[in-house]
């Protein structure tokens, strides 16, 4: 093959935001809150069963990560707490949520997907309207 080639159809039709690829995997999330996998040898998307109950569902704002071959869904939360006030004004805070997610390949195409571990980072004094842009790919 060639380095650039026209993508399928399907592959196109079924991207939605940002993505990660794991296990030779393509990942993605739509605006219904799901997580799905390409598979390019079958050419297909498939959802990946199991995280409906362990997961927020997210209208936009998460990204995915390959971090050491376990895909990463990285989310802003909700600061349930009070604002700190410094000099006079209330600074805002920014809340990182993030789940582990183990991806197993299971009969006929399907992914199984479970949660391994769930965390959440609070920054302090951020600048007002800070928000998640980029995340990238890391190899540990």
């Amino acid at each position: 093959g060639e380095a650039w080639a026209p993508v399928s159809p399907v592959l196109d039709m079924g991207w939605k935001g940002r993505a990660a690829v794991v296990g030779g995997i393509l990942y993605s999330y739509d605006y219904m809150g799901q997580v799905k996998g390409y598979d390019p040898d079958t050419d297909s998307w498939n959802t990946v069963e199991g995280l409906e109950k362990e997961l927020p569902r997210f209208l936009c704002g998460a990204t995915l990560a390959n971090v050491g071959g376990l895909l990463y869904l990285i989310w802003e939360g909700k600061w349930k707490g009070k604002a700190s006030k410094g000099e006079g004004k209330v600074k805002d805070m920014l809340v990182i949520e993030w789940a582990t997610i183990e991806v197993t390949r299971a009969e006929e195409g399907r992914l199984s997907g479970k949660v391994i571990s769930r965390d959440t980072a609070v920054f302090t004094d951020m600048p007002r309207g800070s928000a998640i842009t980029h995340c990238i790919s890391l190899d540990l």
